[in-house]
């Protein structure tokens, strides 16, 4: 999968596990379930970017570690900051 592809599903995977984490504390049906779906889908999410957000060279992950959680770099790289080499 292209790192920009891979950029975008993460992102739309972090919106609807968020849009289901909410909506599950808003409704009364079926709460639980709403929310363990939406924190599948959000696990999910840094799965495949863990997976696909790498140099194809060198295999570093443009997947970064901050003091709160995961963030995935907003702007791809056009070149790896380990190796060097063009990732697109």
């Amino acid at each position: 999968m292209k790192h920009e592809k891979s950029r975008m599903v993460w992102f739309i995977g972090v919106l609807i596990s968020l849009v289901l984490i909410f909506i599950g504390f808003g409704v009364d049906i079926y709460t639980a379930s709403i929310k363990i779906l939406g924190f599948i889908i959000l696990g999910l999410s840094y799965i495949q970017a863990f997976i696909f957000c790498r140099c194809p060279y060198c295999l570093h992950s443009f997947l970064t570690i901050t003091g709160i959680g995961f963030r995935l770099m907003i702007d791809m790289p056009k070149y790896c900051p380990v190796c060097g080499k063009e990732v697109n």
